[in-house]
Protein backbone atom coordinates (compact mmCIF):
# COMPACT_ATOMS: atom_id res chain seq x y z
CA UNK A 1 0.00 0.00 0.00
CA UNK A 2 1.28 3.39 -0.64
CA UNK A 3 0.12 4.84 1.94
CA UNK A 4 1.10 4.43 5.41
CA UNK A 5 -1.20 4.17 7.95
CA UNK A 6 1.20 5.77 10.39
CA UNK A 7 2.11 8.65 7.85
CA UNK A 8 -1.55 9.11 6.48
CA UNK A 9 -2.96 12.54 6.06
CA UNK A 10 -6.59 13.64 5.19
CA UNK A 11 -6.78 17.12 3.66
CA UNK A 12 -9.78 19.64 4.14
CA UNK A 13 -12.52 17.24 2.36
CA UNK A 14 -10.84 14.25 4.17
CA UNK A 15 -8.59 12.78 0.62
CA UNK A 16 -5.98 10.55 1.35
CA UNK A 17 -2.71 13.58 1.04
CA UNK A 18 -0.32 10.60 -0.81
CA UNK A 19 -3.11 9.99 -3.38
CA UNK A 20 -3.90 13.42 -4.01
CA UNK A 21 -0.30 13.90 -5.05
CA UNK A 22 -0.33 10.87 -6.91
CA UNK A 23 -3.70 12.50 -8.70
CA UNK A 24 -1.78 15.59 -9.06
CA UNK A 25 1.37 14.36 -10.88
CA UNK A 26 -0.44 12.39 -13.67
CA UNK A 27 -2.68 15.14 -14.40
CA UNK A 28 0.25 17.49 -14.78
CA UNK A 29 1.91 14.55 -16.96
CA UNK A 30 -1.60 14.36 -18.70
CA UNK A 31 -1.39 18.44 -18.92
CA UNK A 32 -5.07 18.08 -18.07
CA UNK A 33 -4.93 21.89 -16.39
CA UNK A 34 -8.40 21.49 -14.74
CA UNK A 35 -7.82 18.42 -12.60
CA UNK A 36 -4.22 19.40 -11.76
CA UNK A 37 -5.17 22.92 -10.36
CA UNK A 38 -8.30 20.69 -8.59
CA UNK A 39 -6.01 18.28 -6.85
CA UNK A 40 -3.46 21.61 -6.15
CA UNK A 41 -5.47 23.53 -4.69
CA UNK A 42 -6.38 20.72 -2.44
CA UNK A 43 -3.19 20.38 -1.28
CA UNK A 44 -2.41 24.36 -0.83
CA UNK A 45 -6.05 25.15 1.12
CA UNK A 46 -5.64 21.90 3.33
CA UNK A 47 -2.97 24.22 4.57
CA UNK A 48 0.56 22.80 2.62
CA UNK A 49 0.99 25.73 0.64
CA UNK A 50 4.80 25.66 1.02
CA UNK A 51 5.43 21.87 0.66
CA UNK A 52 3.23 22.51 -2.70
CA UNK A 53 4.59 25.06 -4.21
CA UNK A 54 8.38 23.68 -3.70
CA UNK A 55 7.02 20.30 -5.23
CA UNK A 56 5.73 22.48 -8.09
CA UNK A 57 9.06 24.72 -8.26
CA UNK A 58 10.75 21.04 -8.29
CA UNK A 59 9.19 19.53 -11.17
CA UNK A 60 9.11 22.83 -13.17
CA UNK A 61 13.05 23.12 -12.82
CA UNK A 62 14.12 19.37 -13.61
CA UNK A 63 12.22 19.10 -16.68
CA UNK A 64 12.48 23.40 -18.07
CA UNK A 65 15.65 23.10 -17.48
CA UNK A 66 16.78 24.46 -20.96
CA UNK A 67 13.79 26.99 -21.13
CA UNK A 68 15.95 30.24 -19.48
CA UNK A 69 13.49 32.60 -20.05
CA UNK A 70 10.31 30.77 -18.57
CA UNK A 71 12.70 29.50 -15.42
CA UNK A 72 13.96 33.04 -14.94
CA UNK A 73 10.22 34.46 -15.14
CA UNK A 74 8.85 32.06 -12.92
CA UNK A 75 12.03 32.12 -10.11
CA UNK A 76 11.05 35.70 -10.01
CA UNK A 77 7.47 34.91 -9.07
CA UNK A 78 8.19 32.30 -6.38
CA UNK A 79 10.88 34.91 -4.81
CA UNK A 80 7.95 37.28 -4.80
CA UNK A 81 5.80 35.10 -3.24
CA UNK A 82 7.54 34.23 -0.57
CA UNK A 83 6.09 37.13 1.06
CA UNK A 84 3.77 38.16 -0.62
CA UNK A 85 1.68 34.79 -0.38
CA UNK A 86 -0.36 34.67 -3.31
CA UNK A 87 -2.07 31.44 -4.37
CA UNK A 88 -2.54 32.45 -8.10
CA UNK A 89 1.27 30.99 -8.27
CA UNK A 90 0.11 27.65 -8.50
CA UNK A 91 -1.87 28.01 -10.82
CA UNK A 92 0.61 30.04 -13.45
CA UNK A 93 2.99 27.53 -12.62
CA UNK A 94 0.68 24.61 -13.81
CA UNK A 95 -0.55 26.78 -16.58
CA UNK A 96 2.87 27.30 -18.35
CA UNK A 97 3.62 24.00 -18.05
CA UNK A 98 0.39 22.96 -19.73
CA UNK A 99 1.63 25.75 -22.71
CA UNK A 100 4.86 24.56 -23.24
CA UNK A 101 6.76 21.84 -24.02
CA UNK A 102 9.26 20.81 -22.23
CA UNK A 103 10.87 18.56 -24.92
CA UNK A 104 11.12 21.21 -27.21
CA UNK A 105 13.49 24.46 -27.71
CA UNK A 106 12.50 27.61 -26.00
CA UNK A 107 11.66 30.32 -28.77
CA UNK A 108 13.30 33.73 -28.70
CA UNK A 109 10.26 35.25 -27.17
CA UNK A 110 7.91 32.73 -25.04
CA UNK A 111 4.65 33.62 -23.64
CA UNK A 112 4.37 33.56 -20.52
CA UNK A 113 1.25 33.32 -18.49
CA UNK A 114 -0.16 35.07 -15.90
CA UNK A 115 -3.02 33.84 -14.14
CA UNK A 116 -5.46 36.11 -12.15
CA UNK A 117 -7.01 35.73 -8.55
CA UNK A 118 -11.03 35.64 -10.31
CA UNK A 119 -9.75 32.52 -12.30
CA UNK A 120 -9.10 30.14 -9.23
CA UNK A 121 -12.12 31.38 -7.12
CA UNK A 122 -13.73 28.06 -7.33
CA UNK A 123 -10.70 26.22 -5.84
CA UNK A 124 -11.25 28.31 -1.94
CA UNK A 125 -12.52 26.03 0.75
CA UNK A 126 -16.32 26.17 0.50
CA UNK A 127 -17.49 25.80 4.12
CA UNK A 128 -20.12 23.77 5.15
CA UNK A 129 -23.54 24.65 5.18
CA UNK A 130 -25.87 23.08 8.19
CA UNK A 131 -26.26 20.02 6.43
CA UNK A 132 -22.61 18.75 6.87
CA UNK A 133 -23.57 15.17 6.15
CA UNK A 134 -24.31 16.09 2.34
CA UNK A 135 -21.10 18.38 2.09
CA UNK A 136 -18.51 15.72 0.60
CA UNK A 137 -20.79 15.09 -2.18
CA UNK A 138 -20.95 18.34 -3.04
CA UNK A 139 -17.41 19.53 -2.53
CA UNK A 140 -15.68 16.03 -3.86
CA UNK A 141 -15.71 16.55 -7.24
CA UNK A 142 -13.07 13.73 -8.52
CA UNK A 143 -11.65 10.42 -6.90
CA UNK A 144 -7.91 10.32 -6.11
CA UNK A 145 -5.98 7.75 -8.00
CA UNK A 146 -6.58 4.39 -6.97
CA UNK A 147 -3.74 2.46 -4.73
CA UNK A 148 -2.36 0.36 -6.62
CA UNK A 149 -2.48 -3.70 -5.59
CA UNK A 150 -3.81 -2.95 -2.34
CA UNK A 151 -4.91 -5.68 -0.33
CA UNK A 152 -8.52 -6.40 1.21
CA UNK A 153 -7.14 -5.84 4.85
CA UNK A 154 -5.78 -3.09 3.74
CA UNK A 155 -8.87 -1.57 2.25
CA UNK A 156 -11.01 -2.45 5.25
CA UNK A 157 -8.22 -0.30 7.28
CA UNK A 158 -8.62 2.58 5.35
CA UNK A 159 -12.76 2.38 5.31
CA UNK A 160 -12.21 2.05 8.87
CA UNK A 161 -10.37 4.93 9.29
CA UNK A 162 -12.74 7.00 7.09
CA UNK A 163 -15.53 6.03 8.59
CA UNK A 164 -15.26 6.24 12.45
CA UNK A 165 -11.25 7.37 12.80
CA UNK A 166 -11.36 10.69 10.35
CA UNK A 167 -10.79 13.22 12.37
CA UNK A 168 -7.46 12.40 14.38
CA UNK A 169 -5.84 11.88 10.59
CA UNK A 170 -7.19 14.97 9.38
CA UNK A 171 -5.90 16.65 12.25
CA UNK A 172 -2.84 16.39 10.64
CA UNK A 173 -4.01 18.93 8.33
CA UNK A 174 -2.93 22.70 9.00
CA UNK A 175 -6.59 23.76 8.44
CA UNK A 176 -8.00 20.57 10.17
CA UNK A 177 -5.70 21.21 13.44
CA UNK A 178 -6.75 24.73 13.64
CA UNK A 179 -10.33 24.20 13.37
CA UNK A 180 -9.59 21.48 16.32
CA UNK A 181 -8.16 23.97 18.53
CA UNK A 182 -10.28 26.87 18.12
CA UNK A 183 -13.26 24.98 20.00
CA UNK A 184 -10.28 23.70 22.68
CA UNK A 185 -9.67 20.00 21.23
CA UNK A 186 -6.59 18.11 22.67
CA UNK A 187 -4.86 15.74 19.93
CA UNK A 188 -3.63 12.89 20.92
CA UNK A 189 -0.67 11.66 18.64
CA UNK A 190 -0.71 8.36 21.02
CA UNK A 191 -3.92 7.71 21.18
CA UNK A 192 -4.93 8.49 18.40
CA UNK A 193 -8.25 10.08 19.52
CA UNK A 194 -9.18 14.13 19.58
CA UNK A 195 -11.47 15.05 22.41
CA UNK A 196 -13.09 17.81 23.73
CA UNK A 197 -13.92 20.13 27.25
CA UNK A 198 -17.17 18.75 28.16
CA UNK A 199 -19.87 20.70 29.44
CA UNK A 200 -19.75 21.38 32.99
CA UNK A 201 -22.45 23.44 34.58
CA UNK A 202 -21.28 23.87 37.86
CA UNK A 203 -17.54 24.46 37.79
CA UNK A 204 -17.02 28.02 38.98
CA UNK A 205 -20.79 29.35 39.43
CA UNK A 206 -21.50 31.38 42.48
CA UNK A 207 -23.96 29.85 44.93
CA UNK A 208 -27.07 31.76 44.57
CA UNK A 209 -26.73 33.07 41.28
CA UNK A 210 -30.25 31.98 38.96
CA UNK A 211 -29.89 29.18 36.90
CA UNK A 212 -31.02 31.15 33.84
CA UNK A 213 -28.05 33.64 34.51
CA UNK A 214 -25.83 30.69 34.96
CA UNK A 215 -26.61 29.59 31.26
CA UNK A 216 -26.03 32.80 29.99
CA UNK A 217 -22.92 32.14 30.86
CA UNK A 218 -21.82 29.34 30.28
CA UNK A 219 -19.35 28.69 27.67
CA UNK A 220 -20.44 26.76 24.51
CA UNK A 221 -19.80 22.91 24.49
CA UNK A 222 -17.09 22.54 22.59
CA UNK A 223 -18.09 19.02 21.48
CA UNK A 224 -20.76 19.77 20.21
CA UNK A 225 -20.12 23.40 18.56
CA UNK A 226 -17.25 21.98 16.99
CA UNK A 227 -19.56 18.82 15.52
CA UNK A 228 -22.23 21.17 14.87
CA UNK A 229 -20.33 22.71 12.14
CA UNK A 230 -17.85 20.32 10.93
CA UNK A 231 -18.55 16.90 11.49
CA UNK A 232 -18.78 15.41 7.75
CA UNK A 233 -20.36 12.18 9.03
CA UNK A 234 -18.01 9.93 7.08
CA UNK A 235 -19.62 6.85 7.77
CA UNK A 236 -22.77 7.87 6.27
CA UNK A 237 -21.36 8.92 3.00
CA UNK A 238 -22.02 6.83 -0.22
CA UNK A 239 -18.96 4.11 -0.92
CA UNK A 240 -18.36 5.60 -3.88
CA UNK A 241 -16.96 9.38 -1.85
CA UNK A 242 -15.87 6.74 0.83
CA UNK A 243 -13.23 5.18 -1.55
CA UNK A 244 -12.56 8.22 -3.87
CA UNK A 245 -11.31 9.98 -1.07
CA UNK A 246 -9.17 7.20 0.11
CA UNK A 247 -7.86 5.87 -2.68
CA UNK A 248 -9.53 2.46 -3.17
CA UNK A 249 -10.46 0.87 -6.33
CA UNK A 250 -14.30 1.11 -7.15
Amino acid sequence: MSTKLSELVLTRYLYNKTQVIESLQQAIDKKDYESSLYWAYEIYYSGFEEELIDYLMLLFENRYKHHIKLRSYIKKKYDANKIAKDPTLVATILKNMQMKNYEKPETIKPRCIVVKADQIDMYKTVEPTQYNWKHLQTVCEKQVTPIKNIKKIDEAKLLEIFRSKWLFYASRSPIWKARILEYHGKIDGRKKTVEFTPLNIYNGTPLGVPLEIQLQQLPINELEGFHDKYDYEPDEQPLNIQKGCMGIPM
